[in-house]
This record gives C-alpha cells, sequence and structure tokens, in this order.
C-alpha cells in the first residue's frame, strides 16, 4: 500500500492454492473459460485486499489489468477481460467507471491462462 492505493499484482486464478486451470486462450482454454478464471483472479484480489484492509468499504477500482497467456491468432482478450470486469462491477457498484487494459502475452507464471493487476484507491474515513 502506497498512501491511499493499494496495488495488488500478479493475483490468477487460485482455487485452494491451486491453479484452476493452465493453458492458453485459442489453443486449450476457451473464451468462456478464462472469462471465469478472470473472475476468479478478480475475487482472490478482492480477497486479499480484505485481508490487508480489513473492508471492502470506501474502496474503489482505480485501474484493472489483464494478461491472458494465449496463441498469436488470439484477437478476444477483452472478452475474457470482461469476467474480472464483472466481479469488479458487482463489488463496488455500476457506476464505478474502471479503466483497464487487456492485452495477450506468450505465457505467465505457473502456465496461467489469466492474471490480474489491480489497483484500489481507498477513501478518507
Amino acid at each position: 500500500m502506497i498512501g491511499d492505493k493499494l496495488y495488488l499484482s500478479g493475483r490468477i486464478p487460485f482455487v485452494d492454492e491451486v491453479l484452476a486451470a493452465t493453458g492458453k486462450l485459442g489453443e486449450n482454454v476457451t473464451v468462456e473459460e478464462g472469462q471465469k478464471l478472470a473472475a476468479l483472479a478478480a475475487l482472490n484480489a478482492l480477497g486479499a485486499a480484505r485481508q490487508v484492509l480489513g473492508t471492502l468499504e470506501g474502496v474503489s477500482a482505480a485501474n484493472l489489468n489483464v494478461f491472458v497467456a494465449c496463441a498469436p491468432s488470439f484477437a478476444e482478450h477483452h472478452i475474457v477481460a470482461n469476467g474480472a470486469s464483472d466481479v469488479l462491477t458487482a463489488a463496488f457498484g455500476p457506476d464505478e467507471a474502471i479503466p483497464r487494459t487487456a492485452v495477450g502475452v506468450p505465457s505467465l507464471p505457473l502456465n496461467a491462462p489469466v492474471e490480474i493487476q489491480l489497483l484500489l484507491t481507498i477513501s478518507a474515513a
């Protein structure tokens, strides 16, 4: 945490400390699976934020980066990223505009299909 910002990076889709899936979009992971994995990574990020802050009251999403491990011809990164965006919209409300970037990469840690980086802003109580 730096000032009123909490940086959550390297969040991948773990369930009970086990990676939920491995592989690449456009090869052995579908867009729908990718969306679910991005949502799971976002939920993990929110859980980490709650652990650090004790609550998500007064917190808003300032920026979201979604990294998608994919085949070179894959072009639906933005659709995969919707999984994470949907979780954040549910957590912070539909009026909360969340700037985001979705990019394709050749590989991610542990062969994860998606990884997110989330920047949260904490308002003064």
